[in-house]
């Protein structure tokens, strides 16, 4: 049966809206076709609530998320780790799955895994990479260059970022001469960024970002054909103050607390559902968290150790398919990057600490990815940054000057793209997102439907280098 209804941006709210019990117990116990077709003949009935249908229809393309994000059987989990472990047991992977190392879900009565778990178990548990002949990949020499030449507290620090973004769709997602409708995400010159200088966007778009878009991107219409490449060059100067809080005047922010939070910081106190929501659970756990503490900075700090030392760094599927982001985090006690993210601006929000996202790219010399992390006011400071997931995997390798300094500040390493998370495009898109949360990678669709598969991107470092001021 063919549905006819179309999502709007605002239908987003409603992801958190339970399941009906008898589609959700099709759905985890791994029988996804049949779940399919109990929300397409639910659909099917008149006059259903619009927060109702929209969370069902939000569903169906959940269901697709699922089979793309988990497509690993047990078996080839174990032959994936023997290769670099060949020790490593089947009976090993159950006790990994029993401690939640491993992300997985039943399909078809088969226990399935995420695509990139593996690669998860070995960058994040220590017992796993200290069996293997290379150790822990991670260096941090980058960092720990930038660590060894800190500015004065209230200084800035710059580096210079040029990059080529290149996006691809694969052969078989190519429908030749129909017409494509992608969004290119594109830095604006603001906030960490000056000197932005873009040097080229292949094919020319329509509409390129503008000063107030939240998500901005380069708007792109052009037939399909096979072979084509979207792209866009630019560089720029990233420069962010540095900030050591622990010299912080915990008095003055305290008496700064008191007279209230200026009015443009206000509706960052707020929830903005599915994913910024105050569940009784994150209540509780607040509440717990903050004890008899009063003083927003040292809150903010209780929030941050308590993500980055007791909760743990995974990778979970596409975040359209979490029902409500910062209680997943919370609940399952571990998450990527924009998870915890999430999880902290929630937390500081409830507290009544004004905090937001940012999201954007990571961008290390020859290594250059998606990332996301968060700001929350101070008074007295005013908006700092906050990476828990940097600060959570600093703290695994017990280097703790990284991990007090990701309390605060960014390194200036990152291309911030989105300035808040879940906002619509302009032109808005017709049909719903891969991400609705935030545009890293870039978004493609077609007249007739969205493009949910079939995308790769590649980031290729034309110069990244930190600029050391002269003393």
């Amino acid at each position: 049966m063919k549905m006819n209804y179309i999502l709007d941006h605002e239908d987003l709210q409603y992801q958190c809206v339970p399941l009906p019990e008898d589609i959700l117990k099709m759905k985890w116990s791994g029988r996804l076709d049949l779940a399919k077709a109990m929300i397409e003949n639910r659909l099917s009935l008149p006059d259903l609530p619009k927060a109702y249908r929209a969370r069902l229809t939000l569903e169906l393309k959940n269901i697709g998320h699922l089979k793309l994000n988990y497509t690993k059987t047990k078996d080839e989990v174990l032959a994936e780790i023997q290769q670099r472990i060949p020790d490593f047991t089947m009976d090993e992977v159950d006790q990994c799955i029993l401690e939640g190392r491993l992300e997985w879900i039943f399909i078809d009565g088969q226990e399935m895994f995420m695509g990139n778990t593996v690669h998860n178990l070995f960058s994040q548990y220590p017992d796993i990479w200290g069996r293997t002949k290379e150790g822990d990949t991670r260096t941090y020499k980058v960092l720990h260059e930038l660590m060894d030449c800190l500015p004065p507290s209230g200084s800035d620090m710059k580096a210079h970022i040029h990059i080529r973004h290149d996006l691809q769709l694969s052969d078989e997602m190519v429908e030749e001469g129909k017409m494509l409708h992608v969004y290119l995400p594109v830095p604006l010159q603001r906030q960490q960024i000056t000197n932005l200088k873009v040097h080229s966007i292949s094919p020319k778009p329509r509409r390129m970002p503008q000063e107030g878009d939240i998500q901005p991107a380069a708007y792109i219409e052009t037939p399909a054909k096979k072979g084509q490449v979207f792209s866009v060059e630019y560089e720029f100067d990233n420069v962010t103050r540095y900030v050591d809080l622990s010299q912080a005047d915990f008095d003055a922010v305290a008496e700064a607390a008191a007279a209230g939070y200026p009015e443009d910081t206000l509706s960052y106190l707020e929830e903005r559902g599915p994913h910024i929501v105050f569940t009784p659970y994150l209540r509780s756990l607040a509440a717990e968290l903050i004890g008899e503490e009063t003083n927003p900075l040292k809150i903010a700090r209780i929030f941050y150790d308590y993500i980055t030392c007791k909760l743990k760094y995974s990778f979970v599927r596409d975040y359209a398919s979490l029902d409500s982001i910062a209680e997943h985090m919370a609940v399952n006690r571990k998450g990527d990057c924009g998870v915890q993210a999430i999880l902290f601006v929630t937390l500081c929000r409830l507290a009544g600490i004004p905090a937001r996202w940012q999201s954007g790219l990571d961008a290390e010399p020859n290594d250059i990815g998606e990332h996301d992390w968060a700001q929350f006011y101070v008074p007295s400071i005013g908006w700092v940054y906050c990476d828990p997931s940097f600060g959570m995997s600093c703290h695994l390798r017990n280097k703790d000057d990284l991990w007090n300094f990701y309390f605060g500040n960014l390194d200036p390493y990152r291309i911030p793209l989105n300035c808040d998370m879940q906002y619509d495009f302009v032109p808005p898109k017709k049909f719903i997102r891969f991400d609705p949360t935030d545009n890293q990678c870039g978004e493609i669709e077609y007249d007739d439907g969205g493009i949910y598969s079939g995308k790769s991107r590649t980031f290729t470092d034309l110069g990244i280098r930190l600029i050391k001021e002269e003393k």
